[in-house]
């Protein structure tokens, strides 16, 4: 399923996008986009104890897929 950003009456995006890398174990890594509404967010996991390499291609697709910035926490 694709999200969509819809434009409010005030012509502002409703949602914000966020793709997170983060160090799963000793050498494997995880990717999750993060999607905010206000105050609260969702998480959707899209890439799981992969390597480095793959999680910076997956944030990078999934970043500019919905206009979110990446999040690197390691």
């Amino acid at each position: 399923m694709k999200w969509i950003n819809f434009l409010n009456t005030q012509g502002k995006a409703n949602n914000m996008y966020e793709v997170k890398i983060y160090k799963q174990g000793k050498k494997t890594y995880s990717v999750s986009l993060i999607s905010w509404k206000g105050k609260e967010g969702v998480s959707f996991g899209r890439a799981f104890d992969v390597s480095k390499k793959k999680a910076e291609k997956e944030a990078k697709e999934n970043a500019e897929l919905y206009n979110a910035k990446i999040i690197r926490e390691y």
